[in-house]
């Protein structure tokens, strides 16, 4: 859980202290625009398997902020491989290794539940073979 906001005029995002409560602030004080006053960002994060200075990370957001699981990783000295953006120091060839296996969202009209999976690319198998099961074989479950 942290607190993140946009840097105005950049590309990023940044963890800040968390804000005070909006009562005790001075209503002569101008607060920051919405688009980047802080706002809290909520993720749950469990490491399945480790190799050298990598690991294959399961990430559950329950909030979605601009770059925010970027963002939450590199402020723990974990950033994503190939995020340059966020401190990465390994390449990545097809961008940053982020990858939304599962989404469960309602549809934005009818608000029925959608289920959408998507398998990992084959990018990911030739460059983290160690991190990953073989192919046809599960992967680690969840408790």
């Amino acid at each position: 859980r942290d607190w993140m906001q946009r840097q105005p005029g950049h590309a990023r995002s940044t963890i800040v202290e968390r804000p005070p409560p909006a009562a005790g602030r001075d209503s002569q004080t101008a607060s920051p625009p919405t688009d980047i006053a802080p706002k809290e960002a909520h993720v749950r994060a469990r490491v399945l398997r480790r190799t050298g200075e990598v690991s294959l990370a399961e990430l559950e957001p329950s909030t979605g902020r601009r770059h925010q699981l970027r963002v939450q990783l590199a402020s723990r000295g974990c950033p994503i491989v190939g995020d340059r953006l966020y401190g990465s120091r390994l390449p990545f060839p097809d961008g940053i290794a982020l990858h939304a296996s599962k989404l469960l969202l309602a549809h934005p009209l009818t608000a029925e539940p959608l289920d959408i999976r998507a398998p990992l690319p084959d990018t990911w198998r030739r460059r983290f073979p160690a991190l990953l099961p073989p192919q046809g074989e599960a992967g680690p479950r969840r408790r």
